[in-house]
């Protein structure tokens, strides 16, 4: 697969079982950060995502056991191993760049999201000036608007 079909392929995937979050800052000093998910249970997939993307994966959960039981009430099979590809800052950042024009469900999310007045680009923890916090927490409201359902 070269890199155009890559990338395309990517879109695909990102589209269906992805998402796109600014994450809120627990500490006073942190900053919101651009969070890229994909999530699934094929690991073959996740490995490819991060030697063609960076990132990094691992388990989402546990997979729940015939008799447990769920918020939705008891489970009645055995459920796969779901995992979790994340990437973060500019990882994120670059990954919706390349997957935009190929997106239709997350497109209008994607382009919310790679606003140039974030700096996504700046480095973790560094002290950011007010405009850009404050540009960050407007896209994280407007990506929660987007997701919102009706």
């Amino acid at each position: 697969m070269n890199r155009q079909e890559s990338i395309i392929y990517a879109a695909g995937i990102f589209d269906g079982e992805g998402c796109v979050l600014v994450t809120k800052p627990r500490q006073s000093r942190a900053t919101p950060g651009l969070n890229v998910q994909i999530a699934g249970n094929y690991v073959p997939m996740f490995e490819w995502l991060v030697a063609n993307f960076g990132g990094s994966f691992g388990k989402a959960g546990r997979p729940k056991r015939i008799g447990e039981t769920a918020s939705y009430g008891p489970v009645k099979t055995n459920q796969k191993q779901s995992y979790q590809w994340l990437a973060t800052g500019a990882a994120a950042q670059s990954f919706l760049e390349l997957v935009l024009p190929y997106l239709m469900e997350k497109k209008e999310q994607a382009y919310v999201a790679v606003n140039p007045d974030c700096q996504w680009l700046t480095r973790p923890f560094y002290r950011l000036a007010t405009e850009v916090v404050d540009s960050r927490m407007a896209v994280h409201s407007q990506l929660r608007e987007l997701r919102r359902i009706d």
